[in-house]
């Protein structure tokens, strides 16, 4: 045997090994460090329940050396880089079992769930026919006014048709016309569920100051944003909203989102590598606009579920499914049609390359167009008919706009509502913010055209040497960044970016991706106790996002072509 031969007979038994370690033993210690961080929980033994910031921080930056440095270690290395992957599954597993685990836990124990979304999404769902996108806050005073009146010490809540809040006033609180006497028998009974006393397992009522939802609660809901959902979401919660109202029904319904979330990340393992897919669910846990939300709640995450399987799909050459998938999370959420842009960019890029269409965009079209068109005709299926879209337009608009003023928003635009005059510090109210916005709309202007230039140079540019248009989608958030504002939990999304590179087939580079990300994370935790208001809180998150997402942007829009 040559030398040379024996070279390749070595390189080919470590790579052997390797795989073995990935089919055999990767599974059981995931499985392993789950139990046991689900067995020690130390942030539950730290804060009773509540977020520990000491300890988020602590994690996500031990996670942020982990990643990065398991990236730089050479492949050829494979010794080295095993040690690594064992170190990253170990720490992913044992967040995914604490965090998952305890939020799991306490909902089969305590039959918790988030009454919260599942106030908004399975009234407005299920009486969207007389609420429509308007009337959910004052109907629901409206039936308080008839009864127990636990709204009287309330001053306000929002008017959702000019999003300006307004007193109470329970005694000008009446049902409207929409009503049928069976209909309106039937939501007071719900409203007055929602207002109810906690029921133990056995289903008695606890204590009276056991309420489901409790006065602050209430008070902060009524001046929430109302029921937003897509016309075809709404058929989605209307479908849930068959389910009776019980505590237990609603935890078993708020178990949908982390068994579909277990599933995509399963098959993201098989598509991506295991270390990808375990770090990319452990950061979901971790992200600071994820506290509490992955469990209780109906069906919050179902697009980012579609938009996972939309990554294994086109990783896997099979457009059509990943059309499909992002038609989904398009239809039922809506920023994801951004991702769009990066797809255009790649297919244009492709064609004038070949001087054809390329089956994967041909394939890729037909999957989404079809998905669009049935999901927008599910859209339809409720007694508004096709002008459900036009009113939900019309309220989204008007959401938006407000939307820029909240306080937990992900958005460069949520930077610029901040008055820079402040004394360090200090962080001024929405009112001062809407005042503040139209000086300063101009320095937002400027810093979403800098993102936006350097993404779509870095998109032009790499779309010519990449196979599949993966990364180019993936970085349209960039976008969305650049030019909307969200609710904090829709940048979930953001885990796509632990997937890219699959399999380590381009380079180290992601590791930056992905370790920026969970250093994001680790310094947000790390300020948030001397921050007092949400606000400033997320003021900082979205700078911290900046100084994450500029460098990755120059890098990639400068990176010469191979």
């Amino acid at each position: 045997m040559s030398a040379g031969d024996s070279e390749v007979s070595g390189e080919f038994a470590e790579s052997q090994a390797a795989g073995l370690f990935s089919s055999r033993l990767a599974w059981s210690l995931l499985l392993v460090s789950g139990c046991i961080g689900f067995l020690l929980n130390p942030e539950s033994s730290l804060s009773k329940g509540e977020i520990s910031e000491g300890f988020r921080a602590t994690a996500a930056g031990l996670g942020a050396l982990l990643v990065i440095g398991r990236a730089v270690i050479p492949q050829r290395a494979h010794r080295n880089r095993m040690i690594a992957s064992v170190l990253v599954l170990a720490w992913a597993g044992a967040l995914i079992g604490g965090l998952a685990g305890s939020q799991v836990d306490r909902a089969f124990s305590r039959y918790e769930s988030r009454l919260w979304s599942s106030y908004h999404y399975y009234l407005g769902a299920k009486y969207f026919s007389e609420l429509g996108y308007d009337g959910l806050y004052d109907q629901t005073a409206a039936v308080d006014a008839e009864h127990n009146r636990r709204f009287s010490g309330l001053h306000s809540l929002r008017d959702l048709k000019t999003y300006q809040k307004e007193p109470m006033n329970l005694s000008e609180r009446v049902r409207s016309d929409q009503w049928t006497d069976e209909r309106w028998v039937a939501f007071s009974s719900d409203v007055l569920w929602f207002q109810g006393l906690k029921e133990g397992r056995d289903g008695v009522a606890d204590r009276a100051d056991r309420w489901r939802i409790k006065e602050r609660s209430w008070k902060r809901m009524l001046r929430d944003r109302g029921y937003n959902a897509t016309p075809t979401s709404n058929t989605i919660y209307w479908l849930v909203s068959r389910v009776p109202l019980s505590e237990r029904n609603l935890m078993w319904v708020g178990l949908l989102d982390p068994l579909l979330l277990l599933l995509v990340f399963i098959t993201a393992a098989f598509v991506f590598g295991i270390v990808r897919s375990a770090t990319s669910l452990a950061w979901l846990l971790l992200f600071f606009g994820n506290e509490f939300h992955i469990v209780g709640g109906p069906l919050l995450h179902d697009y980012l579920a579609a938009l996972v399987l939309m990554a294994c799909a086109i990783h896997s050459n099979r457009p059509m499914a990943a059309g499909l998938a992002l038609g989904y999370a398009a239809m039922t959420r809506v920023f994801p049609v951004f991702f769009l842009l990066g797809f255009g960019v790649w297919a244009f890029v492709r064609w004038r390359k070949a001087r054809k269409i390329p089956r994967f965009v041909d394939r890729f079209l037909r999957g989404l167009v079809t998905s669009c068109v049935v999901l927008f005709l599910l859209g339809c299926m409720n007694t508004r008919g096709v002008k459900a879209w036009g009113e939900w337009a019309d309220n989204i608009s008007l959401h938006s706009e407000d939307h820029r003023f909240g306080n937990k928003r992900i958005g460069l635009q949520h930077i610029f509502t901040h008055d820079f005059g402040l004394e360090q510090g200090r962080w001024g109210k929405k009112e001062w913010r809407r005042s503040t916005w139209p000086e300063q709309k101009k320095y937002w202007v400027a810093s979403a055209g800098l993102l936006l230039l350097l993404w779509g140079l870095g998109t032009w540019r790499r779309s010519g040497v990449e196979l599949n248009p993966l990364s180019s989608i993936v970085f349209s958030l960039m976008v969305v960044f650049a030019l909307i504002v969200i609710s904090r939990y829709y940048w979930s999304a953001a885990c796509l970016f632990f997937l890219l590179g699959g399999r380590d087939r381009d380079g180290p580079w992601e590791g930056a991706l992905a370790g920026g990300l969970l250093l994001v994370v680790a310094v947000f935790y790390l300020l948030s106790p001397g921050i007092e208001t949400n606000f400033g809180q997320y003021h900082r998150a979205n700078v911290l996002l900046v100084l994450w997402a500029l460098p990755l942007l120059c890098w990639r829009a400068l990176r010469a072509r191979r």
